[in-house]
């Protein structure tokens, strides 16, 4: 067990025998959420380190795993990279331009510029493109 390791949202500890995820991490409190009983637990920094060291609070699991577009990048082979930087592109192009809705007539005209300026001889359909927006969108904008 490490104790000097950051305290981060979605790691879950062990709180006097009751399992408790953290929820958000203060520059005064770390908040922790019982998983069991629901309730919320507010330590302070200090304290927390300390009921670390006198084994009261005990690592469970860590946070899940960093899922921003950089780690996920390096994770792939070249072809993938590059189908998702294009998805990318054009997913955040649209989303700029209609913040949500898709409206067919200026969305395909949106593609084709996008497509221009990037050089794209072949570019998304509209239906393909309204599919991985849904995607995207229910994602809350995460690849």
């Amino acid at each position: 067990m490490n104790i000097n390791s950051p305290v981060s949202p979605g790691a879950q500890y062990l709180v006097y025998q009751d399992l408790h995820e953290v929820v958000s991490v203060d520059p005064t409190q770390i908040s922790l959420r019982s998983i069991q009983h629901k309730r919320f637990v507010y330590i302070p920094h200090d304290t927390f380190r300390v009921l670390q060291i006198n084994g009261e609070v005990i690592l469970h699991q860590l946070a899940p795993i960093d899922k921003s577009l950089a780690s996920i990048l390096t994770n792939l082979d070249t072809e993938q990279s590059k189908a998702l930087q294009r998805d990318m592109y054009y997913l955040r192009g649209i989303g700029k331009k209609f913040q949500g809705t898709l409206p067919r007539a200026q969305t395909i005209e949106a593609i084709k510029l996008l497509a221009a300026s990037r050089g794209d001889s072949k570019p998304p359909g509209y239906t393909t493109l309204y599919n991985k927006f849904r995607r995207y969108k229910a994602a809350n904008y995460n690849p």
